[in-house]
């Protein structure tokens, strides 16, 4: 009996619920059609009218003074060359999401859709059903670089479509897509909200759209096992029925490992490292071929704790054994795995290993942790053409390789583009950035503006505005989403009273700024990492949240919301020491 037979047994045993229960349980109910209701009726969160005074949040670094008011000249930094006309157009901004979201091109589809829903919300009406499907969609993708969001955001922001998806519903012909029901299903599971994913299903039926499906069963079993973590008293119900809508899934799918993908999942979402162990070598003993995905999934939670060396050894193992087999076995060595083999390679010492993984992502790590400054540039150079391969790890080796960066770099001379390893004492100038450009033919201005979301994964503000004022000085218009940089800048550095004055200086001089709420939340709970929760820079933060008067939110949501999170992080720390 495997350690994962014997926790099912040890649950069972102890009277809780059986398989037959379990499946009772979303079939019956005295409360479904009040709950079905809540579906479509439930209100929105209302904002807190009250305000209170900024004197927190009052900048005190004048050491960026000059580079700020040279970023922030109103008619230099715009959204886009045609923002004005956009915002007293909302068709044009409609327009142009429609055209974003035609040409796959997500990143600039969200930058039109916060702009809609922050400046003409009531146009959000003229989107279709179809369109919002496919938004749903995009709104899982993440952004890389500095503005990655973590997955429970992209949840929220994806269910946030949803909630509009259901309002635009009576407003247009034909009903929401069955795809939509089901990227709710999985945002669900992952979230582990089984209230929230009981009335969908239920929703679901009344609509006869199938939901008895293997991809469904094991969504279920996720979402129960994840909500495990939730609720001590409930753990062992809500386990026991994830387990038990596993044996489903096994019972149907007889052969491939998806069953074993869903509860690993699940228990990597919720930390439980035995558990996932329990379940790979669950796997293993089954006679099913363990493949690629299920390896990915060990791999990144070991990845993520930071133990390299046990990732190594799962890998090294699986791939020594089924690479030459991987046609007869199912098992492929896909370009993900390859991935963390560099990773692992990079973070253990092993840069040569890593150089020879074919990943062009750690192939930078790599040759920025050796020194060699002109390799770097020229893989820089080739990842510049395809910038989803400009992955944060390398952005953040070179701003590493580079140092923070001097503000005098007109009168200094370069000297990292030259080869091998660089000894240079002085500070890193704009000026080297421009060499290595002209020397590998890349475009400088493109360069600074990759480079300095490494920077702000260093927590180094100051390097940031050097580059977004180089920038500026070249024609480049700013947009929101930079100025989220530098404030995510601030906050990886520590620094909440500096990202709250960026924040108040950048609305003062450009009154259309909006930050939204995320970035507000993100400040609250590294505040209360950093400095508890009764600490200063919490109660700067939740000024500065009333103050701004967003929309969906209040003093007391935030700082539950935060406080829960910051528990969380700061458990995990705990954890990792």
């Amino acid at each position: 009996m495997t350690f994962l037979s014997a926790r099912i047994f040890h649950i069972r045993r102890n009277s809780v619920l059986s398989f037959t229960s379990a499946l009772a349980k979303l079939q019956t109910g005295n409360n479904r059609q009040q709950y079905i209701q809540r579906l479509y009726l439930q209100p929105r969160c209302t904002l807190s009218n009250s305000t209170s005074s900024t004197d927190a949040i009052e900048t005190t670094h004048s050491d960026f003074k000059t580079i700020e008011n040279k970023m922030l000249s109103p008619s230099l930094n715009e959204i886009h060359p045609n923002q004005s006309n956009l915002e007293q157009d909302p068709a044009q901004s409609i327009a142009a999401f429609r055209r974003s979201i035609i040409a796959s091109d997500y990143r600039n589809a969200l930058i039109h859709f916060d702009r809609i829903k922050h400046t003409h919300s009531s146009v959000l009406a003229l989107l279709t059903p179809f369109q919002l499907k496919w938004f749903m969609r995009a709104a899982m993708k993440n952004t890389p670089g500095s503005l990655s969001l973590s997955f429970a955001e992209r949840c929220q922001r994806a269910a946030d479509i949803f909630e509009i998806m259901l309002d635009n519903q009576a407003k247009h012909k034909g009903n929401i897509p069955d795809s939509a029901y089901f990227y709710m299903i999985e945002i669900y599971a992952n979230q582990g909200d089984i209230d929230s994913l009981e009335i969908l299903l239920e929703s679901m039926r009344q609509k006869q759209i199938k939901t008895k499906t293997l991809e469904t069963i094991g969504h279920l079993s996720k979402a129960y096992i994840r909500a495990a973590a939730h609720s001590e008293a409930s753990i062992f119900s809500h386990e026991s029925t994830g387990l038990a809508y596993f044996e489903k899934h096994l019972l149907i799918d007889k052969q491939s490992a998806s069953p074993y993908h869903s509860i690993a999942r699940a228990y990597a979402m919720n930390d439980d490292e035995d558990a996932l162990v329990a379940v790979f070598e669950s796997l293993q003993q089954s006679g099913r071929a363990v493949d690629s995905e299920a390896l990915s999934i060990l791999c990144r939670f070991f990845l993520d704790k930071g133990k390299h060396d046990i990732a190594r050894v799962y890998l090294d193992q699986y791939i020594s054994s089924y690479l030459p087999n991987t046609i007869k076995l199912g098992f492929q060595v896909t370009p993900l795995l390859m991935y963390y083999d560099a990773v692992i390679s990079n973070e253990l010492g092993d840069h040569n290993r890593a150089l020879h993984t074919l990943s062009d992502i750690e192939e930078i790590v790599a040759y920025a942790r050796l020194g060699n400054c002109n390799a770097v540039w020229k893989c820089f150079s080739k990842a510049l053409l395809f910038p989803e391969t400009c992955h944060n790890r390398a952005l953040l080796a070179i701003s590493k390789m580079l140092g923070p960066l001097a503000i005098r770099h007109d009168q200094l001379i370069g000297t990292l583009h030259s080869g091998s390893a660089v000894q240079s004492k002085r500070p890193s100038t704009i000026f080297d950035i421009r060499i290595a450009a002209k020397t590998h033919k890349f475009i400088f201005k493109n360069a600074l503006i990759k480079i300095a979301e490494g920077y702000v994964t260093a927590g180094d503000p100051k390097s940031v505005l050097i580059l977004f004022a180089e920038c500026v000085k070249m024609g480049y218009k700013l947009h929101i989403p930079a100025h989220r940089k530098v404030v995510l800048a601030f906050k990886n550095a520590g620094d909440i009273k500096g990202a709250l004055a960026y924040i108040q200086h950048a609305k003062n001089l450009q009154t259309h700024l909006v930050f939204d709420t995320e970035i507000f939340y993100g400040l609250l709970v590294e505040a209360m990492v950093r400095e508890g929760e009764d600490g200063k820079g919490v109660a700067d933060v939740l000024d500065a949240i009333e103050f701004s008067q967003m929309p969906g939110t209040s003093r007391e949501l935030m700082t539950a919301r935060a406080k829960a999170r910051s528990q969380v992080l700061l458990l995990k720390q705990k954890c990792n020491q």
